[in-house]
């Protein structure tokens, strides 16, 4: 083989390699061999400058025994010793460090044993089980990390006692299946269910008195653990990762644990505890220190306990447990447990302590209950818990978990311990609700934990208490993440630094850092080592190194060392710190101070600023060095800032101050400069002056409120206290100046003492004055029986005596009287004569006796209770009892006529007329003995009305009225009020009534000066009343001043005139109607460019006379869209607003006139006008309207026009004239003026419409009346009546004979008589039941409950004598017993009995009611049908069907079809039709069909109609599968036996005779549908059958087949003919059945039911006639042919049907087979060409006997469809084919027959459409009447499309339109066709509308309700439309949907048209009438189609009065 170079080098330098390997290899292993001394530099004690660090200690081993370190290593480990103080920070690490001495005997802490590999592991634990101490006093170090991955079993240590440091390193990828102790000679296995040494399981099964630190346990996963030996031996096991059992005093310090516990079984085990770390605690303390564990623990039971715990299971009552600053990550998988008790410790059952605690717990339980919290599950100990955040959930996995408590709620106290000393407990409740417990354990402690809303605000919160509450020392926040395996635990120390040295750049970037040996590499250090000297610069002096941290600025500030420090573990950076070289900063370096100000004040917002100024002016530290200064104040540090600017504002910052500077460079920020200025400033702040203070937000405390009469010292209060820049100042406190002031009502007015908190700004306190307002404490009266409470005011500590009491009662009382209570309360209290009783309210004493306040009938005690020192609200109890009370009137004039009244409590006196006074006095009033407002007695007039903003009085005792008087000495006032009704206008006088004038008159009585208001008379003043604003006798408008007229009145007494003024506001005269003629001028303009515009100025010699001398000026303003524009600015196009003053005299006004000036661009416009002739119709307003046209364009103008000049015309008359206006925008050029008449009106008598039911009360029939105007008719009589008649006649006359005619000719004074009718009312009737349970022999019925609707209002019924009942089972037979007893379904038919039958009859629904008797057990069924009116469109349609049971339910198919089965076949209809279906039941011993069991459903065509028989449906196949017992299957291997030609010949001819069949039916039914359309009202029907084959002898079979079509063609050219004829005989009847309808109406019904059965006997006939003759003629068919109609057959010149009828039945039949024909043959023809090719021949033959007719001129409609399949033959067959029955038809006529003609026809397609002008109200639709013209096209195009061009041609009517339409076929040739989109159903026409938008149902609905307004309106509802109208046949509209929009359909067809129609059709042309198609898109729209609606509605009134004519005119002759 040949090798090239390079394959050549490749394998030398593999060899070499190869070579260089193995050598390296054996020399490995002789270094193994020889032994670990090769490696080993030993160090004496004192060379501790250079000791190895712990990840590089040389050991010494010796095979087969345990290693031992070097003398002078140096380890360290976490010291129990050290830990408290290092937790309390008086010691600065928790580590100690231990330099090894050889010299000591091994096992000593100074000289411990070392375990390096696995092998020494065995070692180690073989060693401990022959120690009968177990390691106690000895100490083991784990040397390295040990992977136990490819050992197993892992050896346990059975005991250990001694001490284990693990130094940091781990023993990785434990696993125990198996578990298995030494024995002192082998490994012996543990029995799973009984351990023989061991109390527990785990790395170290049991401790007693150990201790461990820094050890790592990696992936430990522990299973199957066995049971326990001594504590409680056979029925527990106890497993933890690293201890399973501990004793003693146990100290477990920086351990960190990962891993699993499994036992799958519980193996008959009691009690199963797991731990993390440790499993049970037995006996003794043990301390957990700085751990975390993240494990797993899986526990089976058998409906025991389980116990685990993420740090440990469970401990004794002995053992006390103390765990800090650790964290652990539980998951618990518990099954089959009676209890589990998962948390951090599963029970606490001795003293206990957790501090500083991270940790959550995931519980996966699976039955039992729940014990569980995230920090303790339960206990019965002394607990104490310290800075622990936790959460813990319990649920299956999976599942939404629940939160579990931070302490189980479970936690069992025992009576003699507590837990205590909670602080700062949190958890966490991101899940539903808390689980464990019905209460937190939490709730015995001091405080509660704080919960979050999650896991991670948690954490958070966790981290922000570092330093606060967990220990920053021991701490790592960016570990606190919730994962706390050992590689991320924030609490684990590393104790050994692992040191990378680098140089620090500027933004955070490092460099390397190197010595005279090179790049300082990374290297292990212990504390106190001495660490490498940088090599410096010339510009750097070093200083030593310092640790990096995330903070610089930490960074700055630390002090640099050059040995390792104390506390420094872990891989860790140290950077550089470098100084300047001596003496560079005495030369380069100066500094300076200044201050801006020497002294201010504090809170005024002012400050000073230091500026300190540092400039280095050497080359050093030159790399954009920062410059750092510290303030110093005095000897104390004050900030640190780079800006060199220090703001003072506070006092205590005077002082003096200096700095020190730190100068660091841009680029290595730990090189720097520091030193302290030479520079001072002394600067002065004083406090804050009370000048210069403020307070805010003064706010009395609403528990202390301040009560009138309450001193100030017991109410507190809130303040702010503001400084004088407006900010708040923080308080010591707050008080009252004076705390003995006593509030006052209302505002009151004191000091308060504010002093602040910050002494050193502020004075010791601060005096503001304040105002606050006086709450008043309240007395209530609780009135029960007025469901009301009154209240008074009262003092605070007041005391209350009865009287007091009673007289602050009746206040409230009378209070309540005059403005509380609603007047019938006040009517009510006095009608009853209640009088109050009161009763001090004391609670739960209810039967308290109440008292009266003052003296009545009764003699009871009065009430006489009293409260002393109210300080709080009272309440008093009021009870209103029946009292009279007498008022006596003195009249005191010594007459003697002293009388009484009786009064109510609280009612008013009526005022009582003057007694006669005594010569010389006056009479002042009624005097009673009362009390004021301080309840002292006094003697003063009653007040019979309001006096001096005073209530009356009233009633509350017994009184006694005295009447009072005096004598006047003296008038004192004249008191002149204007009347305020009265408006004053200018120019007035005043009048008598005009002022109202009081005299008051002063005497003395009782020593006392009492006054008198006497009114005067108009006759004591008249004469002394003065003007006094203007001179004069009238009043005047004033416009100065107050604008008000001052009057004077005097009056004189005794010699003394008194006088009295007013003011009076005089209105000026309103003379704005005399401004009415001003003209000014025209308002509306053309717009001219540049012109200005104005109204016109009027001169004052233009105003009107009674104007001249009151209007002074006329000022205008003019503004334009709410702006105000000068005069000259109206130019443009616009509305300007022009605004008239009118300046006048100051006695008058004219009102502002605002006018609108117009200019506009006028647009050109003509009128047309309606009509000029209008008939009379007896409204006012009865002119022409105009329609407004643009002059030049012709379109309409949307534009309203107003009318003027005879627009109130009426009468009948001629010359009147009536023009158009319209806005000024528009100039009419033609048209403006209409000159029309008004002819007599020639009335119809109206008709009845019908309508009218019962109501109970009179009716007016004026309503009903179609054509009825109240303005054209007046009635005579007989318009009302109450009672059901059919003969009711109203009589009526016109109402204007001059202005009306009878149309009959009757004289226009003639009355006329009208037949009407009220029809009986339809009562809705509810049954009482419609489910029996039978008990064997009772009988059953409903009965009526109630009559739901329909009864008029005030009739009551008898529902047991009012009905009469009939029952009937299933099978329609009455039930004579009136009671169904046998199980089944019924029907009772309820009729009315009695007087009720004259006014009623019963609904259709409520009339029949289907019930069932049943039995227990039995289900009912209700089928509910769906849709029962189909439109037939080809497709079949049947209906369907919801059955639901006895509850309502609805059953599924499944159910269904094993209830039920329905009739077979109901499924197949697609014909016209009504049809039915049957349900019946498959097991009548389970269900009973209630309603539903029979379907009638109904096949109609678009005008709602279908025949009414119900076709019988054979049930032949109960099985309902398929008929005969032969599947689909079978059928289709029969098919593929039959030779192929025979086939396809067969399937042409079947689906040939199929259709040719069925469209002959089709004609034959519609040729009796038009002959019973006229005999009967146009009904008809439909009748098919089906023929079936066999499948054997397919030869002779195909031979037949093909003659039955031959003959089922003839069948149909026969029927053709025959419907032709028909169509006309049809529509002559139809003509004269509208003719003579009213005459035969009555006839027809009562010829109904027998028309039915005889019409369901005929066709019965004619169909077993029809196919007995197309069979029996078959045979002789062709030997006939030509000669006559064979015997038993159809004959084919007996009808003598057309050619071109022929022609269009073949062409649309065969022309649309043949392009799936093509489809079907050609592959499966060219196998069988010689038949094929026979076949052609044979029908050649046939051709040529029978092409021998002579032709004439015929235009027919042919569609050839050219085709380019490669099977000529078969192509030549059809095309014959197509021949043969072509010839056929022209053999089948009498009459010379339509030879072919073919034409060419250009392309495009012409339709000529006749549009009709409209006359009157009659609006002509287009008729077409078609010309088919035949042209053959052969095109190649991708697809087949039909393209119809049309040009549309106006023509008038009444001439026939002629439409020529080509039609050009474009047929598919050679490109490929495209996929064929399948077409979307349509839908229904209540989905379409449920998809219609709001608007389009509102048009939808809207011409729904207009259409139904019109007489005789009827509703048909079909599948996708719905028609309205007189008859479904001649509807006035039809609606329907499409494309989301309303669609009205009309057929717009008068008389004449069907004058024309009917012409047309009977000499041979077919005219079709379209419909208008009207889419309703917008209200437009909606309004036109509504205006066709009433077009329509006129076309049949106007046929129905042609109609009229016809009959009338023949009755004549």
């Amino acid at each position: 083989m040949k090798v090239s170079n390079d394959k050549k080098n490749y394998n030398k330098t593999f060899g070499i390699l190869t070579i260089v390997l193995v050598t390296v290899m054996v020399l490995s292993c002789s270094f193994v061999i020889l032994g670990d001394f090769t490696n080993i530099k030993v160090y004496s004690k004192e060379n501790t400058n250079n000791l190895i660090t712990s990840l590089s200690r040389p050991t010494i081993s010796t095979p087969g025994e345990l290693s031992h370190f070097a003398d002078g290593v140096k380890y360290i480990f976490t010291d129990r010793n050290k830990v408290d103080d290092f937790r309390t920070g008086t010691e600065s690490y928790d580590t100690k460090t231990i330099v090894v001495d050889t010299s000591q005997p091994l096992g000593m802490q100074e000289n411990p044993y070392v375990i390096n590999s696995t092998d020494e592991w065995e070692i180690f634990v073989k060693k401990i089980s022959k120690d009968g101490t177990h390691g106690n006093g000895q100490y083991y170090v784990l040397g390295k990390d040990l992977d136990f991955s490819s050992i197993t079993p892992f050896r346990v240590v059975s005991k250990f006692n001694g001490t284990f440091y693990g130094l940091g390193n781990s023993l990785k990828n434990i696993a125990i299946d198996t578990w298995q102790y030494w024995d002192d000679t082998t490994n012996q296995y543990v029995n799973i269910t009984g351990a023989i040494t061991y109390d527990g399981f785990g790395v170290f099964c049991s401790t007693d008195g150990a201790t461990f630190s820094d050890l790592i346990l990696e992936n430990c996963n522990l299973k199957n653990a066995p049971l326990a030996n001594t504590y409680k031996k056979a029925y527990s096991t106890f497993v933890g990762c690293l201890i399973g059992t501990a004793k003693g005093n146990v100290d477990i310090l920086n351990c960190h644990i990962e891993g699993t516990i499994i036992n799958e079984t519980s193996y008959g085990a009691n009690t199963t505890v797991k731990g993390g770390i440790v499993g049970w605690h037995h006996a003794g303390a043990i301390l957990v220190y700085r751990c975390s564990s993240k494990t797993e623990l899986t526990s089976v039971v058998s409906n025991k306990v389980a116990f685990g715990g993420g740090i440990l299971g469970d401990s004794d009552d002995t053992a006390n447990t103390k765990v800090f600053d650790s964290v652990y990550n539980l998951k618990s998988n518990v099954t089959g447990a009676l209890y589990d008790h998962i948390a951090a410790l599963g029970w606490a059952r001795s003293e206990t302590l957790f501090e500083n605690i991270i940790g959550f717990v995931d519980s996966n339980n699976s039955n039992g209950k729940n014990y569980s919290g995230a920090l303790v599950g339960s206990g019965t100990s002394m607990i104490s818990l310290k800075n622990c955040y936790v959460d813990g959930v319990n649920g299956l996995d999976g599942t939404p978990k629940l939160s579990m408590r931070a302490v189980s709620g479970n936690v069992k106290i025992a009576s003699n311990r507590i837990i205590n000393n909670v602080n700062n407990v949190k958890s966490s409740s991101s899940y539903t609700t808390q689980y464990s417990g019905s209460s937190d354990g939490l709730s015995n402690f001091s405080g509660q934990p704080n919960e979050y809303a999650n896991r991670a605000l948690l954490l958070n919160a966790a981290k922000n208490n570092i330093g606060t509450g967990l220990l920053s020392q021991i701490w790592n926040p960016e570990k606190i993440d919730g994962d706390f395996a050992p590689y991320n635990s924030p609490v684990r120390n590393f104790l050994v630094a692992t040191v990378t040295f680098k140089n620090l750049l500027n933004e955070g970037n490092e460099e390397d850092i190197s010595n005279s040996s090179g790049v300082i590499s990374v290297d292990d250090y212990m504390k106190g080592d001495v660490l490498p000297t940088p090599s410096e610069a010339s510009n750097h002096k070093f200083l030593g190194w310092i640790k990096k941290t995330d903070n610089i600025e930490d960074m700055y500030k630390a002090e640099p060392f050059k040995v390792l420090p104390t506390g420094v573990f872990g891989d860790v950076t140290f950077y550089a710190v470098w100084g300047l070289p001596d003496g560079y900063a005495d030369t380069y370096i100066t500094d300076s101070l200044a201050a801006d100000k020497s002294s201010i004040e504090y809170g005024n917002g002012d400050s000073i600023t230091l500026t300190a100024s540092v400039v280095n002016s050497g080359v050093a530290i030159g790399n954009n060095p920062k410059i750092t200064y510290r303030w110093k104040q005095g000897s104390t540090d004050k900030a640190t800032n780079t800006t060199g600017k220090l703001i003072l504002k506070n006092a205590p910052e005077s002082g003096t101050y200096k700095y020190e500077f730190e100068i660091r460079d841009g680029r290595e920020p730990l090189w720097s400069y520091t030193a302290m200025s030479d520079s001072s400033q002394t600067v002065t702040i004083e406090k804050a002056k009370q000048a210069n203070m403020s307070i805010e937000g003064f706010a009395i405390d609403s528990e202390t409120i301040p009560y009138y009469g309450k001193s100030v010292g017991l109410v507190n209060f809130d303040v702010t206290l503001k400084n004088k820049a407006g900010k708040t100042v923080e308080q010591d406190k707050h008080s009252w100046s004076n705390d003995i002031y006593t509030i006052v009502k209302g505002t009151n007015s004191i000091d308060i003492l504010v002093e602040p908190a910050d002494k050193e700004n502020y004075e010791s306190q601060y005096r503001f004055s304040i105002t606050f307002e006086a709450e008043i404490l309240k007395i209530f009266f609780d009135i029960p029986k007025l469901h009301d409470t009154l209240e008074h005011e009262i003092q605070y500590n007041q005391n209350l005596g009865a009287s007091t009491l009673i007289a602050y009662f009746k206040e409230a009382y009378l209070d309540a009287m005059n403005n509380k209570w609603e007047q019938s309360i006040v009517d009510s209290l006095l009608n009853s004569s209640y009088a109050p009783y009161l009763r001090v309210h004391e609670e739960g004493n209810d039967n308290k006796a109440y008292a009266p306040i003052t003296s009545d009938s009764s003699n009871l005690p009065l009430f006489s209770e009293s409260l002393s020192n109210v300080t709080e609200e009272v309440r008093i109890d009021v009870e209103m009892e029946i009292v009279k009370y007498t008022v006596t009137f003195n009249p005191n004039n010594n007459d003697g006529s002293i009388w009484t009244e009786e009064y109510s409590y609280g009612q008013y006196i009526l005022p009582q007329t003057e007694p006669p006074p005594p010569e010389g006095e006056l009479f002042v009033g009624w005097y009673f003995d009362t009390v004021d407002e301080n309840n002292k007695p006094i003697n003063r007039a009653w007040r019979f009305k309001p006096e001096d903003g005073k209530e009356p009085d009233r009633v509350t005792g017994q009184l006694t009225l005295k009447a009072e008087y005096i004598a006047p000495n003296d008038l004192t006032d004249i008191i002149v009020t204007p009347n305020p009704n009265k408006t004053f206008y200018a120019l007035d006088a005043i009048a008598d009534g005009d002022l109202s004038i009081v005299a008051v008159y002063k005497g003395v009585k009782d020593g006392k000066e009492v006054s008198r208001e006497v009114p005067l008379k108009w006759n004591d003043y008249k004469d002394d009343i003065k003007y006094l604003s203007m001179s004069g006798s009238v009043l005047h408008v004033i416009e100065d001043g107050d604008g008000l007229y001052e009057i004077e009145v005097g009056f004189t007494f005794n010699g003394k005139r008194v006088a009295g003024t007013a003011k009076i506001k005089v209105m000026p005269i309103d003379v704005t109607d005399r401004a009415a003629t001003l003209n000014f001028g025209d308002l509306e303009f053309k717009y001219e460019e540049g012109v200005v515009r104005n109204v016109r100025d009027i001169s004052k010699a233009e105003y009107p006379t009674d104007l001249q001398g009151i209007l002074n000026d006329i000022n205008y303003k003019y503004s334009l869209n709410g702006r105000d524009i000068n005069a000259e600015d109206v130019i443009g196009v616009g509305d300007y607003t022009v605004t008239v003053e009118f300046d006048t005299a100051s006695d008058y006004i004219i009102r502002t006139k605002e006018l609108t000036l117009k200019i506009r661009m006028l647009t050109q416009v003509k009128i047309e006008w309606s009509a000029d002739s209008l008939q009379y119709n007896g409204e006012e307003g009865n002119h022409p309207t105009a329609k407004v046209y643009y002059a030049d364009g012709g379109s309409e103008v949307l534009v309203t026009p107003e009318y003027e000049g005879d627009v109130n015309a009426k009468n009948v008359g001629n010359g009147y004239k009536v023009t158009v206006k319209l806005p000024s925008n528009y100039e009419i050029v033609e048209g403006e003026e209409c000159i029309f008449e008004i002819t007599t009106a020639s009335l119809d008598v109206p008709t009845f419409k019908g309508g009218m039911t019962y109501s109970g009360k009179e009716q007016s029939v004026l309503e009903y009346l179609d054509g009825y105007s109240d303005l054209l008719y007046t009635v005579v009589s007989g318009d009302k009546e109450t009672d059901v008649n059919s003969r009711y006649y109203v009589t009526l006359r016109l109402k204007e004979p001059n202005n009306c005619v009878w149309a009959d000719g009757s004289a226009g004074s003639a009355s006329k008589r009208i037949q009407w009718s009220i029809d009986k009312a339809q009562l809705v009737l509810d049954w009482d039941n419609w489910l029996f349970e039978s008990d064997g022999t009772s009988g059953y019925a409903p009965k009526i409950e109630s009559i739901a609707d329909g009864l008029a209002e005030g009739v009551t019924v008898d529902l047991d004598s009012a009905f009469t009942y009939r029952i009937y089972d299933e099978d329609g037979n009455e039930i004579t017993a009136g009671m169904a007893t046998e199980l089944g379904s019924y029907k009772i038919v309820v009729s009315l009995s009695g007087d009720l039958a004259k006014n009623y009859d019963i609904d259709e629904v409520s009339k029949e009611w289907e019930f069932v008797v049943t039995k227990k057990g039995i289900t009912v069924l209700t089928i509910e049908w769906g849709e029962t009116e189909f439109l037939q469109d080809g497709k079949v349609h049947y209906p369907t069907y919801t059955v639901k049971d006895s509850n309502g339910n609805t059953l599924s198919s499944s159910e269904i079809s094993s209830i039920l089965k329905f009739s077979d076949g109901y499924n197949t209809h697609k014909e016209l039709g009504t049809y039915r279906v049957t349900a019946t039941l498959l097991d009548r011993e389970k269900y009973i069909i209630r309603s539903g069991g029979v379907c009638v459903f109904k096949i109609v065509d678009e005008n709602g109609y279908a025949p009414d028989e119900i076709p019988t449906v054979p049930d032949n196949n109960p099985s309902g599968n398929n008929p005969g017992g032969s599947s689909f299957d079978e059928i289709l291997a029969k098919l593929k036996e039959i030779p192929l030609w025979q086939l396809m010949a067969s399937i042409v001819s079947i689906i040939l005779i199929l259709i040719f069949a069925s469209k002959g039916i089709g004609y034959l039914s519609k040729s009796k549908q038009n002959r019973k359309m006229a005999e009967s009202k146009y009904k008809t029907y439909y009748a098919g059958a089906f023929l079936g084959v066999a499948t054997a002898g397919w030869t002779a079979i195909a031979c037949v087949l093909m003659a039955l079509a031959v003959l089922s063609i003839v069948f149909m050219i026969i029927a053709k003919s025959k419907y032709n004829k028909t169509l006309i005989y049809a529509e002559e009847l139809r003509d004269e059945y509208e003719r003579n309808k009213a005459d035969i109406e009555e006839r027809k019904r009562q010829e109904e039911y027998m028309r039915r059965d005889e019409e369901a006997r005929r066709r019965d006939e004619d169909m077993q006639m029809m196919f007995m003759r197309m069979m029996g003629g078959n045979a002789g068919a062709g030997n006939n042919m030509g000669q006559g109609t064979p015997q038993g057959g159809f004959g084919f010149v007996q009808q003598g049907i057309g050619a071109e009828d022929i022609k269009g039945i073949i062409s649309e039949t065969v022309t649309a087979l043949l392009p799936g024909m093509q489809q079907m043959l050609p592959q499966q023809a060219s196998t069988n060409d010689a038949l094929v090719n026979k076949l052609i021949e044979q029908n050649e033959q046939l051709m040529q006997k029978l092409a021998e007719q002579q032709p004439i001129e015929k235009v027919v409609e042919k569609e050839v469809v050219a085709s380019n399949a490669n099977d000529e033959t078969i192509k030549q067959m059809l095309k014959n084919q197509e021949l043969l029955m072509e010839k056929i038809l022209e053999l089948s006529v009498s009459q010379p027959q339509a030879q072919i003609i073919e034409k060419e026809v250009p392309v495009e397609k012409i339709v000529e459409k006749v549009v009709e002008v409209p006359v009157e109200k009659i609006v002509e639709v287009p008729v077409e009447v078609e010309k088919i013209v035949e042209k053959e096209v052969k095109v190649e195009v991708p697809v087949e499309v039909e393209k119809i061009v049309e040009k549309e041609v106006v023509k008038e009517v009444p001439v026939e339109k002629v439409v020529e339409k080509v039609i050009e076929k474009e047929v598919k040739v050679t490109a490929p066709a495209k996929p064929k989109v399948e077409k979307a159903p349509r839908l229904t026409l209540d989905e379409a509308y449920a998809l219609l938008s709001k608007e389009q149902k509102k048009y939808f609905d809207g011409l729904r309700d207009y259409a139904l307004t019109k007489y005789k309106c009827k509703e048909k509802k079909s599948t996708y439309f719905v028609v309205y109208g007189h008859t479904a046949t001649n509807p006035l509209i039809k609606l329907t949907i499409k494309k989301d929009t309303t669609v009205a359909l009309l057929k717009m067809e008068d008389e004449y048209m069907k004058d024309i129609r009917r012409d047309a059709t009977g000499d041979g042309t077919k005219v079709k009438v379209k419909e208008t198609e009207v889419i309703v898109s917008d209200k437009q729209a909606f309004e036109t189609a509504k205006k066709m609606v009433d077009l329509r509605d006129d076309q049949i009134e106007r046929y129905q009065d042609l109609l009229r004519e016809q009959r009338s005119l023949k009755s004549k002759k």
